[in-house]
């Protein structure tokens, strides 16, 4: 994953070999375009130790935690 800090504007695919379901439908129904709101917290409800990031979708209203290691990050501009 390419190094991302708040704030940043991001479009993000997900990663075909370890998205879970949950995952997919997030991006698919919220994406592709989203702002970064944190990084590499470790989300409780992901099991507290899975590096995550707190995503905010550009184009519904959706503000929520993906698993990094279940996406693929690209910076974009909005």
């Amino acid at each position: 994953m390419i190094p991302i800090e708040p704030g940043d504007a991001v479009m993000v695919k997900i990663n075909g070999q370890t998205a879970s379901l949950r995952t997919r439908r997030r991006v698919k129904e919220n994406g592709p375009s989203f702002i970064v709101e944190k990084v590499g917290a470790a989300y409780l409800q992901l099991g507290g130790v899975t590096p995550a990031v707190l995503l905010a979708s550009t184009t519904t209203n959706w503000v929520g935690w993906l698993p990094k290691k279940e996406i693929i990050v690209s910076r974009t501009s909005i």
